[in-house]
């Protein structure tokens, strides 16, 4: 199978892009409804009406949702299914494709290696990946329609790949920005291409804007798998069973589903125009979990289950290590989940008034109003098209999965189910 580089991205990309996800943390002032919110525990049956209303609504074939907090599991919640067709129940064991949630996981897999003094965030990205050295940035058209090209006035740096200010595209096909009218002719890469060949395709290409002066989410993680490949000398999935899955027992967390496994996916589903559930068929995805195949992505492209990614969520909440195995040093970590962003950015997309680490959205102010999604200062979390989700909350000691799978994300979902697990369903109303 062939697409334009990175158009499954455009999609996934556009669907995070369509639907703001507005977020808000705790301020410090003791009169904040919130300050009570803090000391409230999860409520099982707010909980489970709330995913049961998702499941009988006809929003989601199938949800679950896991709770830890003081290092306890105090929820654990299910509905529906992961099979509508066959009414296969949606279940622990249920492997899920987590579309961008892959991003953190390779983000983490890189600051291993960083850890090890393998690069610098200020390191230049053509140091690692010569393919992005002599970049031109587009600006514009002449009066003749033709598209304009400059040299980029800094170099791209690992932090800019790291934190989407690499001046990279979402992808190369179907937005105003992004037309082959700017970029001309491009090379196809699929599943069978590899990384390098990605890079060498996309180091090819104008960026959108010079680096370090917007935010724009791209596919610069696809470049973090390739460095990860490069640094350690081993392919990016085999680097991150060695010091991820294995070390974290997530066993069901990889790109290719081993067919005796394969009955365990859960069915992708999409809202048609009757507001009726259909299956989706994600041509890239569906081939990418069942069959081997050269390409890796970092932006995409894993599958996971809902106990395998709580793994992942508890090693960051406690400091970078989990059952007395040590991932990352807490420096790091706290390093990871700060905000990298520099000010005075012209553009923050989608990213609204949140922050970003490395990997990771931050969560830097309080919700003004009840269309915020509730949380706490530094939040950090990220999600994926198919509406799966993480979020891990330092201050409540918290850690939170979900787990669906229905495209575009929905925000008004995520909303809903944040306002369950922190039991302040009324928040702006009668919190208390």
């Amino acid at each position: 199978m062939k697409l334009a580089l990175l158009s499954v991205s455009a999609i996934l990309l556009g669907a995070c892009a369509t639907t703001p996800l507005p977020d808000a943390a705790l301020s410090e002032d003791s009169t904040n409804p919130q300050r009570a919110a803090s000391q409230h525990i999860t409520k099982p049956e707010v909980v489970d009406k709330v995913i049961s209303d998702f499941v009988a609504s006809g929003d989601v074939a199938g949800y679950s949702v896991v709770v830890y907090q003081n290092d306890e599991e105090v929820y654990y919640g299910e509905a529906g299914f992961a099979d509508l067709e066959s009414q296969k129940p949606i279940q622990r064991d249920t492997i899920h494709s987590i579309y961008s949630m892959t991003k953190p996981i390779v983000s983490v897999g890189l600051m291993t290696l960083y850890e090890q003094d393998l690069f610098e965030l200020d390191d230049p990205i053509s140091k690692h990946i010569p393919e992005f050295g002599n970049m031109v940035v587009y600006a514009g058209e002449g009066e003749d329609g033709e598209p304009i090209f400059v040299p980029a006035e800094k170099t791209i740096t690992v932090l800019d790949m790291l934190r989407h200010t690499a001046g990279l595209p979402e992808s190369f096909w179907g937005g105003p920005d992004t037309g082959s009218e700017i970029f001309g002719s491009q090379k196809e890469i699929g599943l069978e291409n590899t990384l390098s060949e990605m890079a060498e395709a996309g180091g090819s290409l104008p960026l959108l804007f010079q680096p370090g002066t917007q935010w724009r989410y791209s596919w610069a993680v696809d470049m973090q798998s390739l460095m990860i490949e490069r640094l350690s000398g081993k392919p990016v999935e085999e680097y991150l069973r060695e010091v991820l899955f294995d070390p974290l027992g997530m066993k069901d967390t990889t790109y290719y589903v081993p067919e005796g496994e394969q009955h365990r996916l859960a069915t992708i589903y999409t809202m048609n125009e009757e507001g009726v559930l259909e299956k989706n068929i994600d041509q890239f995805t569906y081939d990418l979990h069942r069959k081997p195949h050269a390409m890796k992505p970092g932006s995409l492209g894993m599958v996971s289950t809902i106990d395998d990614y709580s793994q992942f969520a508890l090693m960051l909440l406690n400091g970078g290590e989990l059952n007395g195995v040590r991932v990352l040093k807490p420096q790091t970590v706290s390093l990871m989940s700060d905000d990298h962003l520099p000010s005075g950015l012209v553009d923050t997309s989608f990213l609204g008034k949140r922050g970003f680490g490395l990997g990771f959205t931050v969560r830097l102010l309080p919700p003004e109003s009840d269309s915020d999604n509730f949380g706490y200062v530094g939040e950090f979390r990220w999600g994926g098209a198919a509406g799966t989700n993480f979020w891990v909350d330092p201050t409540n000691d918290l850690a939170v999965v979900i787990m669906t799978q229905r495209l575009p994300y929905d925000g008004k979902l995520h909303k809903q189910i944040r306002d369950a697990v922190y039991n302040v369903m009324d928040r702006f109303d009668a919190v208390e």
